[in-house]
C-alpha cells in the first residue's frame, strides 16, 4: 500500500466533502486501495471537524482553527468582529451560527452562510470573505444566487487582525 496526491483524489475529497454538506478539505494522504471509502472514514474519524445538522439531516464539515479568517477582527472604527470555527459575532450582539459553504478556494477567498435563524443585525445571510496577510474584505449578499453572481452587494467592510 503506498499514499499518494492527485487532482483526482482532491477532486473526490471536495466532493465528498460537498455530499456531506461542507466544502473545506485540506488535501491528506490516503491508501490508495479504496479512495472513496478511506477519504469519506478521514472526515468522520475526525469527529472534530464534522456536526450533524439536524435541519438538513447531513454532516457539515466544520471551519477548522487554521481557516485564515479565524480569529478576532476589528475595523479601525472601533469595532469588533470575532470569529470562531461555528459562530461570527459582531461587537456586542449575540453570536450567530454560521457554515462555510466554500467549494472551491485559493486559500485566500471563502463563502460563509449565516445559519442562526431570526434577525441577524449587521451581517447578511451570505458573506464572502477575502483574506490577504492580516487583512479581510468581507462583502455581504441576502441570497446564495446574488453572491455568486457578484449582483445587489449589501455591506462591504475591511477589517484588520487584531
Amino acid at each position: 500500500m503506498y499514499t499518494f496526491f492527485n487532482k483526482q483524489l482532491t477532486a473526490l475529497g471536495l466532493f465528498i466533502a460537498t455530499s456531506v454538506g461542507g466544502y473545506t478539505l485540506s488535501q491528506t494522504p490516503v491508501i490508495a486501495q479504496n479512495p472513496a471509502t478511506d477519504v469519506r472514514g478521514l472526515a468522520f474519524e475526525n469527529s472534530h471537524i464534522t456536526k450533524f445538522d439536524k435541519q438538513t439531516s447531513k454532516y457539515l464539515l466544520l471551519a477548522n482553527s487554521s481557516q485564515p479568517y479565524i480569529g478576532k477582527w476589528s475595523n479601525g472604527r472601533g469595532e469588533t468582529l470575532s470569529i470562531t470555527p461555528t459562530t461570527i459575532k459582531y461587537g456586542k450582539d449575540k453570536k450567530l451560527s454560521y457554515k462555510n459553504i466554500t467549494k472551491v478556494t485559493d486559500g485566500t477567498y471563502f463563502t460563509i452562510q449565516i445559519t442562526s435563524p431570526g434577525k441577524i443585525n449587521f451581517f447578511q445571510r451570505f458573506l464572502s470573505l477575502k483574506v490577504e496577510g492580516n487583512q479581510m474584505k468581507m462583502v455581504g449578499y441576502n441570497s446564495y444566487k446574488d453572491m455568486y453572481s457578484g449582483q445587489n452587494q449589501g455591506l462591504e467592510v475591511n477589517w484588520y487582525r487584531d
